[in-house]
């Protein structure tokens, strides 16, 4: 069973061993985020040209030296053999890795995912089937507008002003409760309202 989370991507590399297509995918989707990435590969697909300048690329096979903390490793190799090598190494090592070819051997695995401004949505199916998980997220993203990202950019904003001018938790909770609810012209003058008060 695997347990969703979300981490912060500035505390960590990726290192992603193989650069087939599913090695470009898995870094396209790490860029998204921002996030360090080096593709160790002998070889890497002509599609890797369009995201080069935002990558590490080393040519090399796999090598135990390459797997380093603070680090996420993927292991997208087309050799089983090395892609179990990949998964002992970051267990003898405490690393965290996804082994494309073997979920049991993968300590996380990647969700589809969007980003639209604050909103992230992720859609998994533990393994099961890549490709449902795939048109789930595309029904989700129909529904995610500009006006709900907006909304939840201006409930981040008024969070900020309530947590420094409430004290009151319980009370807190019940304007954060409410904000979800209001419209994105209310939730403006909601911000303009506490942005005006000494204390909420």
């Amino acid at each position: 069973m695997f347990y969703p989370i979300m981490i912060n991507t500035k505390k960590f590399n990726v290192v992603i061993f193989g650069g087939g297509d599913v090695g470009f995918r898995k870094a396209k989707t790490f860029l998204q985020y921002d996030m360090n990435v080096k593709v160790i590969s002998p070889n890497i697909a002509p599609k890797f040209k369009d995201i080069m300048d935002r990558i590490e690329y080393i040519q090399d096979v796999f090598k135990p030296e390459y797997i380093k903390e603070k680090s996420i490793v993927i292991g997208a190799t087309s050799s089983r053999e090395i892609n179990h090598g990949i998964y002992q190494e970051c267990n003898r090592k405490g690393i965290l890795c996804n082994i494309v070819d073997d979920k049991e051997e993968s300590d996380f695995i990647i969700p589809s995912t969007f980003k639209q401004g604050p909103i992230v949505v992720g859609v998994s199916t533990e393994g099961n089937s890549p490709y449902f998980a795939a048109q789930l997220r595309r029904e989700i993203m129909e529904i995610c507008n500009e006006d709900m990202v907006e909304r939840v950019e201006e409930m981040g904003k008024i969070r900020k002003i309530v947590i420094k001018k409430c004290v009151d938790n319980e009370k807190r909770k019940t304007i954060f409760k409410e904000l979800a609810y209001l419209n994105l012209q209310e939730l403006k003058d909601r911000r303009i309202k506490y942005e005006n008060c000494s204390r909420i």
